[in-house]
């Protein structure tokens, strides 16, 4: 039987946020778990402790709260003096790492104690992701950029031609390229890219179906090989044959660029 606090507590929880429907028993294990770790069960936030929990189970109601926090976090970042696009991404950043397990870690949510005003746990996982980002993009900046591959298959002497030739102009044009997306276009690549999530994982942090995601990233990278190549053959004299290595360049070279040049880029300036 559950001592009378507990169900206290989740009687609270439950009828401040009516419209959040979790199991009972599965809330009041949790509520169980943080009372354990405070000093004093009272001091717990149990309507927060509700919203986290019901979010982790992709609560509709639980998500759409969360989603209204997470929209209040770049005010309270401007400290950090970011640019919007690096806002965006940290919010980004955020959301994935709250919902979304990462090997082994469970999603950070469930990390939430409820000591604390849950707002004021969301600034600090922002606020230490929002660091953490910044010193990650200063140690990539540092390593030369020379180093970006553009690594067509040696026996394609085509293809190896043009690469040696239209190098500087392809890593103007994709990075170019890729500054001039949206940041959701580019957080999905890096989540898919760099992250390992799959198309479903995604699909939850957007609350979109999987094929949506998938549809998403097919038209990111068409986005990418088409704008690098009308950004270069703005820019270079290139007879037809030398136009048609460019296209191949182009469109063999954007997954390979994608992963590099997201991992050692800067964020850019600016975002849709």
């Amino acid at each position: 039987m559950q001592p009378e606090w507990l169900r206290s507590m989740v009687d609270r929880a439950l009828e401040e946020i009516p419209e959040i429907r979790v199991d009972r028993d599965a809330f009041s294990a949790f509520v169980t778990s943080k009372a354990q770790e405070a000093t004093d069960p009272a001091v717990l936030h149990p309507a927060d402790l509700l919203l986290a929990f019901a979010a982790v189970q992709q609560e509709p109601h639980a998500l759409m709260r969360l989603e209204k926090q997470l929209r209040e976090l770049p005010q309270m970042l401007t400290k950090l003096r970011l640019d919007d696009a690096a806002l965006a991404d940290t919010v980004q950043d955020v959301r994935a790492k709250l919902l979304l397990k990462d090997g082994e870690r469970t999603p950070k949510l469930l990390e939430y104690s409820g000591r604390g005003a849950l707002g004021a746990w969301l600034r600090t996982v922002a606020v230490r992701t929002a660091i953490s980002s910044m010193r990650t993009q200063t140690r990539r900046r540092e390593s030369s950029f020379e180093d970006l591959a553009i690594r067509a298959s040696a026996d394609d002497p085509e293809l190896t031609a043009a690469k040696d030739r239209y190098r500087e102009p392809f890593q103007v044009a994709f990075r170019n390229a890729l500054q001039a997306l949206s940041s959701r276009e580019r957080n999905v690549l890096r989540m898919y890219l760099l992250d390992g999530r799959n198309i479903e994982e995604i699909g939850k942090v957007y609350g979109v179906h999987r094929a949506t995601v998938a549809r998403w990233i097919a038209d990111t990278r068409q986005t990418l090989a088409k704008s690098t190549r009308d950004a270069m053959t703005g820019t270079v004299d290139a007879t037809s044959a030398e136009f048609r290595s460019i296209t191949r360049l182009c469109f063999s070279q954007v997954d390979v660029s994608l992963h590099t040049l997201l991992q050692s880029a800067e964020r850019p300036v600016s975002s849709r």
